[in-house]
């Protein structure tokens, strides 16, 4: 049996999942779901995750769900490169007060966040920032923003970035802050064929991280998924759930 309620963590609209108390695991996972989407859309997965005795919270992002915003196709593309990156940046920003007020973290429980594509970039600034998070798992997203932002703009015929939107997107970056003490576990599972963020961009933050981690480099984790594009298979599902219970097993 799954409890699920609605609920304001700090004005933000969040979906609260659990199991049942035998049933529950000492792990908490803040997820968050996708550009143009909301915490509904991360229902199965959330639940999925529930079933297997993890706790699991997903915030609407903002601008996003039941939060206001200032357009209305989010997919007209001058409207995702206006907001993809403020919509990050705030989100994260806004995580520290939402992560302060879990009342799961009163109950002596270990803080995972994940996130699937914009989730992903969610999540992984998310884990870059905040100490009280002891995992990350990063599904089709980036960790390496400003790789991704040069990517998009050649993509899309725009203008290289100039200095301030570079700096903008820096301050933030995932891949400028890998941690050289606290070698906390990283999980990054990536289509092979993605065309909407290319798995090049994971493997450039793989490959610095494991560098930094250096004997501990077996806490980051990179799969990658042949001939899957921008989706959630099952299968990196099932390997979420086993990497989650590998490193965060406690009951």
């Amino acid at each position: 049996m799954i409890i699920e309620q609605r609920i304001s963590i700090n004005n933000i609209p969040c979906l609260s999942l659990k199991p049942e108390p035998a049933q529950e695991k000492n792990t908490a996972i803040l997820l968050y779901h996708g550009w143009g989407s909301c915490k509904e859309n991360q229902q199965f997965l959330g639940k999925l995750l529930t079933f297997y005795g993890y706790e699991v919270i997903i915030p609407d992002c903002v601008y996003h769900g039941e939060r206001e915003r200032p357009f209305i196709n989010f997919f007209d593309p001058k409207t995702m490169q206006a907001y993809f990156w403020e919509v990050i940046i705030k989100t994260v920003k806004e995580s520290k007060k939402l992560i302060d007020n879990l009342s799961c973290l009163s109950k002596d429980h270990k803080l995972v966040v994940a996130g699937s594509s914009m989730g992903g970039c969610i999540a992984a600034g998310i884990f870059a920032q905040s100490y009280k998070v002891e995992g990350l798992i990063n599904l089709i997203g980036s960790c390496a923003w400003e790789e991704s932002e040069i990517i998009f703009r050649k993509r899309d015929g725009r203008p290289k970035l100039n200095g301030d939107e570079r700096k903008k997107i820096r301050e933030f970056d995932p891949i400028h802050r890998i941690d050289h003490e606290k070698k906390r576990p990283i999980l990054l599972l990536h289509g092979a064929n993605d065309p909407i963020i290319p798995i090049d961009e994971q493997r450039i933050y793989y490959e610095q991280a494991i560098s930094i981690y250096g004997k501990e480099a077996s806490n980051v984790e990179f799969q990658s998924f042949p001939g899957v594009t921008h989706v959630i298979t099952i299968g990196m599902a099932e390997y979420m759930i086993k990497w989650l219970n590998e490193h965060f097993k406690g009951t």
